[in-house]
Formats: C-alpha cells, sequence, structure tokens
C-alpha cells in the first residue's frame, strides 16, 4: 500500500496542512484498528506514520526543487522533485499493480506540495 494519501481531483494545495494536522491528530489516538477506504484492514495505525513521513519527504524534496529554481508543473514532475513514485512505496509494493490508481495521486501530491510551498513563500 503506498504511503501517500489519494488527492482527489479538485483537492487544493491549501488543504494541504489541515489534511497533514488531520494525519497528526489521528496517530495521537493510537488506535488499534484504523480503517482505510483503499488500504487493508491489516494496515493498521502505521500506515498512519507512513502517510505522515510521506508528505514530509515529499516536502523536503518540493523544497529543494524550488531552491534549484522554478518548477514546471507539467512534464515529468517526479523527475523535477526527484521522488520517483516507486520511492512513494513500501519495499515490498508491487508498483505496476498500484501504478495506475495511485500514481497519479502521487503526481497530484507533488503538485499541490509546490503550490501550497509557493503560496507560502509568496505571502511570507
Amino acid at each position: 500500500m503506498p504511503h501517500a494519501l489519494y488527492l482527489g481531483r479538485r483537492a487544493k494545495p491549501c488543504f494541504l496542512p489541515q489534511m497533514r494536522a488531520s494525519l497528526a491528530q489521528l496517530a495521537a489516538l493510537q488506535a488499534k484498528t484504523v480503517l482505510y477506504c483503499h488500504a487493508p484492514v491489516t494496515s493498521g495505525s502505521a500506515l498512519l506514520q507512513q502517510n505522515m513521513a510521506y508528505f514530509d519527504k515529499l516536502e523536503q524534496r518540493c523544497q529543494t526543487a524550488l531552491q534549484r529554481g522554478p518548477c514546471a508543473l507539467d512534464g515529468d514532475i517526479e523527475a523535477i522533485v526527484g521522488f520517483r513514485f516507486a520511492e512513494a512505496l513500501p519495499p515490498d509494493a508491487d508498483a505496476a499493480a498500484l501504478e495506475g490508481f495511485y500514481r497519479p495521486g502521487h503526481h497530484r501530491a507533488i503538485r499541490a506540495m509546490l503550490q501550497h510551498l509557493l503560496a507560502v513563500a509568496n505571502t511570507g
């Protein structure tokens, strides 16, 4: 199961801080059972931690990319920020089986993070 949460087609960058805060709040509950829409019941609360780590890594990669200069939001977005889809998956995941559903979500997450970081930089 990918570490990335699915960002819907209408997800906006301004929702990233709230989504990340929600993940942290859910993880703080230390629930024994956590149910997900797109993950096995056996994933447990560890998946919350994996999702938080994914967004931390994504933010770091996007910040690094923006420090190098402007980032185009089209083209090979994974290469632009240096965060390939396979890297966003746990080592035992089957990237080919998950690609059709989760790779577009990874791309949306990259674009949303870049836009969010640019918006924060422009308001600060």
